[in-house]
């Protein structure tokens, strides 16, 4: 286990690379502009695709906390221009992760189907957590689209005020028998 902590990246690491790539991408764009000819517009479409893909696979290989640093880190525009390579079922995990005001902004350059589908990824009890910041329709259509059991849930968990216990709570139970002790419970848990 030591050994592959050891091989992946640090997300200061990713962040750097992420960001590097973003600006090779606008030096070779004004690179691109000042040349005139048919080649220019195909030149700086491959680059950016690539510089694209390689920012991918740097987020895709990220837990979602890390992700949500990296786009904290970055400027507005440039954030927006990542958040686009974001794989769908994704998306409402990192929501939970990011700081308030990136969130939002985030959330508004959504359209109401891609907010849907990022909740629908979610536990109930994470749906309450981000519901404050979906808008009305988008959170309709989400306990639309749950179970009865996980409307009750999701009603239950919003019943409470932020910050207190029973927002926080979890939906998942697990049962133990009498003759199990709680240093066994533990090293389940953990």
């Amino acid at each position: 286990m030591a050994l592959k902590d050891e091989t992946r990246p640090s997300v200061q690491d990713s962040l750097k690379r992420v960001s590097d790539l973003l600006r090779k991408q606008e030096v070779v764009e004004s690179l691109v502009r000042r040349q005139e000819g048919p080649r220019q517009e195909l030149v700086e479409s491959l680059v950016h695709k690539l510089h694209l893909v390689e920012a991918q696979k740097v987020l895709d290989s990220l837990h979602p906390a890390d992700v949500a640093y990296v786009f904290e880190a970055l400027p507005f525009a440039q954030r927006l221009m990542v958040w686009d390579l974001v794989k769908a079922d994704r998306e409402g995990e990192i929501l939970l992760e990011v700081f308030d005001v990136v969130r939002e902004t985030l959330i508004a350059n959504m359209d109401e189907r891609e907010l849907v589908a990022a909740a629908e990824q979610l536990d109930t009890d994470e749906i309450a957590d981000l519901a404050p910041d979906l808008p009305r329709e988008v959170m309709q259509d989400v306990f639309r689209s749950l179970s009865p059991e996980e409307q009750e849930q999701l009603r239950a968990a919003m019943s409470y005020a932020e910050g207190t216990v029973g927002a926080l709570m979890d939906f998942d139970m697990i049962s133990v028998r009498e003759d199990v002790t709680l240093e066994v419970v533990l090293r389940y848990l953990r």
